[in-house]
């Protein structure tokens, strides 16, 4: 078994419950940020390429996320319509 399925065993005892383990290579920016900013790392196969990885995330979120706002702000407009 790979590493990730013992760790997710572990965790599924421990918090009582089902967990999913995905890669972080493969979500969304914002998802990805935030996990890389305020999550708890747990496991880590190569430090410097997490490293790598948070600093590259760090720069595109901070050139994306006026865009993200913008569109996060007409979404809940369309949804709330004009009220």
């Amino acid at each position: 078994m790979s590493v990730l399925v013992y760790i997710a065993i572990g965790l599924e005892s421990f918090v009582k419950r089902r967990v999913d383990i995905v890669s972080i290579d493969h979500v969304e920016l914002l998802l990805k940020h935030t996990v890389l900013n305020y999550g708890e790392l747990i496991y880590c196969r190569d430090y410097k390429v997490y490293v790598r990885d948070k600093w590259m995330t760090t720069l595109l979120w901070l050139d994306f996320k006026n865009a993200y706002e913008r569109m996060h702000k007409s979404v809940v407009k369309s949804l709330l319509g004009d009220r």
